[in-house]
């Protein structure tokens, strides 16, 4: 079954979600991010035998430590998908790993896998990541406690993101990041299984 399928006769029929929910967070993350530097991660199993529909994304980023230079253009963090570039890949590594919850406890759905760094970048030997799908902006938030939020509702019809089997989404750093400004990130997320 297509997204646009799913959409049409699942959600518009009022047929009720199952789906997952995450709110992961990373910790302090050092000065000095290098520009590509992964920091979480949301993967669908090579062992899946569905697609994941994402629903939604809401990253959300704190300074902790005030950067040095206030204001950057184009610091941020990038969407991005993350391809296997031959089967068996391993999961991307480091930090620490997180599960989304199911939203219903009878569910039976995969919900997927993914990891949120604590202190650093995640290791993602293996994958290919694409262009930037899309952008949370950093530029301004050059003291500390300054935070910025985006709410990214991906609507099937039109943005739709799906995860094949063995394919993961990212956040990385869109340019070398502050010498000396510390950050965090909590991304909270909601991805519904896709039928056959």
């Amino acid at each position: 079954m297509t997204y646009h399928t799913y959409y049409n006769n699942v959600r518009r029929a009022g047929v009720p979600l199952m789906g997952s929910m995450a709110s992961p967070e990373t910790g302090v993350i050092a000065a000095g991010l290098a520009a590509g530097g992964v920091i979480w991660t949301y993967r669908n199993p090579e062992a899946a035998t569905k697609p994941l529909l994402i629903q939604f994304l809401r990253p959300l980023t704190i300074v902790v430590t005030a950067f040095g230079t206030p204001i950057t253009a184009g610091r941020g963090l990038d969407l991005v998908r993350l391809t296997p570039d031959a089967p068996a890949t391993a999961d991307p590594s480091g930090g620490a790993a997180w599960t989304p919850v199911k939203v219903n406890s009878i569910s039976t759905e995969s919900v997927g896998v993914g990891r949120i760094a604590t202190t650093g970048a995640l290791t993602t030997t293996g994958f290919t990541a694409s262009a930037r799908m899309r952008k949370h902006d950093m530029s301004q938030l050059g003291a500390a406690n300054n935070n910025n939020v985006n709410f990214w509702r991906l609507v099937p019809e039109e943005e739709p993101m799906v995860l094949r089997p063995g394919e993961a989404y990212a956040l990385a750093a869109s340019q070398l990041m502050d010498a000396t400004g510390t950050f965090r990130l909590i991304c909270e997320m909601s991805a519904v299984e896709l039928p056959d």
